[in-house]
C-alpha cells in the first residue's frame, strides 16, 4: 500500500478537513467549511453597521449649536446655584463660629474693658491734678500722651483683632469657558484608510468576488 499524501488539518479545534485557505481574519489555515463560516459571520456584521452609520448621521445632522450653547449656559446656571448654595451654607457654619467667639471670650472682653477703663481713669486723674496745681512739664505732658495713646492702640487692636474675618475675593478664573472644536478629535490619514480596505478585500476574497447588498 503506498503511503497516503500529507494533508494539512484545519487550525479550527475540533475540524479534521483539510486546510483550504489562509483566514485572514483570525490568521489560521482553516478549511473551506470554516472559511465560509467567517465570511458570512463578518457580512452578518455588515447590516448591523449600517443601522450604527445611519444612527449617526441621524445625531449629526440633528446637532445645533444652540444646543450646544444652551448646555454651556445649564452647567454655567448650576454652578452659580451650587456657588450661591455653598456660600449660604458657609455663611452659616461662620456665623455660628463667630456667636461661639462671642460666648466663650464675653468674660475675657469685658475684664480687658475694665482694664483700659482703670488706666483711662489713672490718666484723667493725672491730667485734673496738673490742671488743678497748674504745673505741668513738658515731660509729664509727653508721659500722659504716650500712656494715652498706648490705650488707644490696645483699642485699635481689640477692635481689629478680638473677631477678624479673613474673606477671600473670588477670582474671575474660577469658570474658564472655552472651546475645542478640533482638540480630541479622531483623525485617519489616507494610508490608514488605506490599509484597512486592503485588509478587508483580502478578507472578502477567496476564488471568487463576493456580491453584497447595502440599504439605506
Amino acid at each position: 500500500m503506498s503511503a497516503g499524501i500529507p494533508k494539512k488539518q484545519c487550525q479550527i479545534q475540533g475540524c479534521a478537513r483539510s486546510v483550504a485557505t489562509l483566514c485572514y481574519c483570525c490568521q489560521k489555515n482553516v478549511c473551506s467549511k470554516h472559511f465560509n463560516d467567517h465570511i458570512e459571520a463578518i457580512k452578518a456584521q455588515l447590516h448591523p453597521l449600517v443601522d450604527q452609520i445611519n444612527e449617526v448621521v441621524e445625531k449629526i445632522q440633528n446637532l445645533k449649536i444652540e444646543q450646544l450653547a444652551n448646555k454651556a449656559y445649564e452647567d454655567l446656571d448650576q454652578w452659580r446655584a451650587d456657588i450661591h448654595k455653598l456660600i449660604d451654607d458657609i455663611y452659616s457654619i461662620k456665623r455660628k463660629e463667630i456667636e461661639q467667639i462671642v460666648e466663650t471670650n464675653e468674660a475675657s472682653f469685658v475684664k480687658h474693658k475694665s482694664e483700659q477703663m482703670d488706666e483711662i481713669e489713672k490718666i484723667k486723674l493725672d491730667v485734673e491734678q496738673l490742671i488743678s496745681e497748674d504745673d505741668a512739664t513738658v515731660d509729664q505732658i509727653e508721659v500722659l500722651k504716650s500712656a494715652l495713646q498706648t490705650t488707644e492702640t490696645n483699642l485699635a487692636t481689640v477692635q481689629k483683632q478680638f473677631i477678624a474675618v479673613n474673606i477671600r475675593v473670588l477670582d474671575p478664573d474660577l469658570v474658564r469657558i472655552k472651546c475645542d472644536l478640533n482638540t480630541n478629535m479622531i483623525n485617519l490619514n489616507t494610508n490608514q484608510e488605506q490599509q484597512q480596505e486592503s485588509k478587508l478585500r483580502r478578507t472578502f476574497y477567496v476564488g471568487k468576488q463576493l456580491d453584497f447588498n447595502y440599504y439605506e
